[in-house]
């Protein structure tokens, strides 16, 4: 809703401009739409280029709302173009305004505060410059702080049921998070080896002692059980068997004894056996401490011969994290290449398409930057916040300079240009951001933190997308002047 009601906004506004300047409103309508209607195609087009990115991901939800928003995204543009311009067709038709009242404007608050901006451009273009390019470079120093997060728990409230539920088996029933340790030893009753039995308790051992882990069972602890049970009980006795005979004959004893554990500790053929591990709900950098540690392990004390595999809760967040961390850098570097080459065809100009690019990547940069400073951890959602600011992002960028271009071919002179685009499209440009910024603050409500944080950041990136619409942009056009020199100068 919020990023395809840009396109109604816009067109309404043109149609009022026009109405303003005399013309009727079905007349009106027409000639917005000659103005706005291409614009507006372009935008969207590029919007849904940000969203289609996603398919970069392999995370199968989020390649899937990547299609279906760049839909949606086409989808508001045509109805846009037919529902706005039957609905505006019919009524009473304004009174003409002169040419004092239309240079003037509104004169209301967004009026000053458009005449405000342009006078801060043309007065301080170097400073504005300055400002910007320090606000990147500490930006992109926080980006570097930026850790993953995956495990979905840890960004639920304490007040949700569910979260509850996690944290009472945390505290009261060994933990909520497992990994599970498949040893194979590529063949039939393998595990009954003693050689093999001993690495494998010497790993469980390892585990059990590491200060992450809750606790830990296997097949091991089985042997041991029995071969106490069968000598009086005796502590001394709670050993692994010394023979591979032996082993065998605990393994029977139990198994005929109706052991309805076996099953899960080791495979059919005794091939395979499995440690599992549990623990306390981590977060995912505690899941990569421990997975590496684990690991190391293994490479260090197993027979390379033995063939150790992990799986369970915590390979998967570690697997989601790296997931994350790549689809985001790839999701982005889709948008932000798809999105330059159409803005290089849409300006008709290498240079100005490449300049154009800057105000949007900007609001990207700033945003991750807070991520990185204010400690939040990057997290599935906000894996597509970046996507989404730099192909939401560049709706209004596109109006901004192509207005400009026109105005500039009509006035003659980059000062002139300025001040009639930011009279024009400044005020559906603010539109257009106050919206995205309501619409997405609405996810501050959500039980879910990452949810929050999406939300909050996505409208702070907003509102510094359009301080790059409103002073990058056009002391980036007024300094280098793309699209050449001022006819008579």
């Amino acid at each position: 809703i919020c990023v395809g009601i840009g396109d109604s906004m816009h067109i309404i506004s043109e149609f009022q401009d026009q109405q303003d300047r005399g013309l009727a409103r079905r007349e009106a309508i027409v000639k917005a739409l000659a103005l706005v209607g291409v614009p507006c195609l372009l935008t969207s087009i590029t919007t849904a280029a940000g969203f289609l990115s996603f398919c970069g991901t392999v995370i199968k939800p989020i390649r899937e709302m990547g299609v279906y928003a760049a839909i949606g995204v086409v989808m508001a543009f045509l109805l846009s173009l037919v529902i706005v311009s039957i609905l505006f067709s019919f009524g009473k038709n304004k009174k003409k305004m002169n040419e004092k009242e239309i240079s003037n404007g509104r004169n209301d608050l967004f009026d000053r505060a458009l005449k405000g901006v342009t006078l801060l451009n043309l007065k301080y273009p170097w400073a504005i410059l300055g400002i910007f390019i320090l606000l990147t470079a500490v930006s992109v120093f926080g980006y570097r702080l930026i850790e993953v997060e995956t495990n979905s728990i840890e960004y639920v409230s304490t007040d949700v049921p569910v979260r509850q539920a996690y944290d009472y088996v945390d505290s009261h029933m060994g933990g909520s998070m497992s990994m599970e340790v498949m040893l194979n030893t590529g063949k039939k009753d393998g595990i009954k080896d003693i050689e093999f039995l001993s690495q494998m308790e010497a790993l469980q051992s390892y585990t059990d002692r590491h200060p992450l882990t809750c606790k830990t069972s296997s097949v091991i602890d089985t042997l041991k059980k029995m071969r106490r049970a069968i000598h009086e009980n005796l502590i001394e006795y709670y050993t692994l068997p010394e023979t591979r005979a032996q082993v065998a004959e605990y393994l029977f004893l139990y198994e005929t004894s109706g052991g309805e554990e076996l099953d899960k500790q080791v495979s059919f053929n005794y091939d395979i056996s499995r440690i599992t591990a549990r623990t306390k709900s981590l977060n995912s950098k505690d899941v990569r401490t421990f997975t590496s540690d684990i690991h190391r392990f293994v490479k260090k004390n197993i027979d390379p011969s033995i063939k150790v595999e992990y799986t369970g809760t915590m390979p998967w967040i570690k697997a989601m994290s790296d997931y994350v961390s790549q689809g985001q850098k790839r999701s982005f570097i889709l948008a932000f290449l798809a999105i330059t080459c159409m803005m290089i065809i849409v300006l008709r100009s290498f240079k100005l398409g490449l300049i154009s690019m800057i105000p949007n990547v900007f609001p990207v940069l700033i945003s991750l930057g807070l991520m990185g400073f204010a400690g939040v951890y990057m997290s599935i959602p906000l894996m597509i916040l970046s996507p989404i600011i730099i192909g939401v992002a560049v709706d209004d960028t596109i109006h901004f300079f192509m207005r400009y271009r026109r105005e500039f071919n009509r006035t003659g002179t980059y000062e002139g240009a300025l001040k009639a685009t930011l009279s024009t499209v400044g005020r559906p440009i603010m539109f257009t951001t106050m919206t995205l910024v309501l619409g997405f603050s609405v996810f501050g409500l959500s039980d879910m933190y990452n949810v929050v944080q999406f939300g909050l950041l996505a409208a702070f990136a907003f509102l510094w997308a359009l301080l790059a619409d409103f002073f990058f942009a056009p002391v980036l056009m007024l300094l280098l002047k793309p699209l050449g020199p001022e006819p008579g100068k």
